[in-house]
């Protein structure tokens, strides 16, 4: 699918208008999220991606299509791997500004290559154009395999400002 060669490498800079622009011609004037709506919301979410993560590579592992009602249901398996930046990490995480959580306790995920398994859903109506794009990632199992344990991962996600089940950066 052209959308996983369009964002494989993640957010870039130089080519951020080339990969908003492609965006918003995928999308459906009324595409449903998980936690939002509408083409800009999928665009802001992209720019907060690239603000928060100096890593964010997918790489599809395989893929079922099944047409329902007309339109197709394109269902992928993804390895998404992510590093996160330092100078922001705190903003996802107010554990790490709060002095709660010390930044050294989440320097795997500053300084290494996180791997998460994540299911790409997507519904394309006959005009060809997304109308569901739905993201379910396993950060919660991937944050506990890196900080070791389920109870360190809770110390750190208190008051997250990220979806560990979609991705989705919240604003505040």
């Amino acid at each position: 699918m052209r959308f996983f060669q369009v964002y494989q490498y993640g957010y870039s800079v130089s080519m951020a208008p080339l990969q908003e622009h492609f965006l918003r011609s995928i999308l459906d004037a009324d595409v449903e999220g998980a936690d939002f709506r509408r083409p800009d919301a999928f665009v802001q979410q992209w720019r907060l991606n690239g603000q928060h993560f100096a890593v964010y590579v997918l790489e599809p592992q395989g893929w079922k299509t099944h047409t329902v009602d007309g339109s197709v249901m394109v269902t992928v398996e993804v390895m998404l791997y992510l590093r996160f930046l330092r100078q922001t990490i705190g903003t996802l995480f107010p554990t790490l500004k709060s002095g709660a959580v010390h930044f050294e306790f989440v320097q795997p995920l500053t300084t290494g290559t996180t791997a998460v398994l994540a299911t790409y859903s997507f519904i394309v109506n006959t005009r060809g154009k997304i109308t569901s794009l739905l993201t379910n990632l396993q950060l919660l199992e991937s944050l506990r395999r890196v900080l070791r344990s389920l109870d360190n991962v809770v110390r750190l996600t208190e008051g997250t400002r990220i979806a560990l089940d979609s991705g989705t950066i919240r604003l505040e």
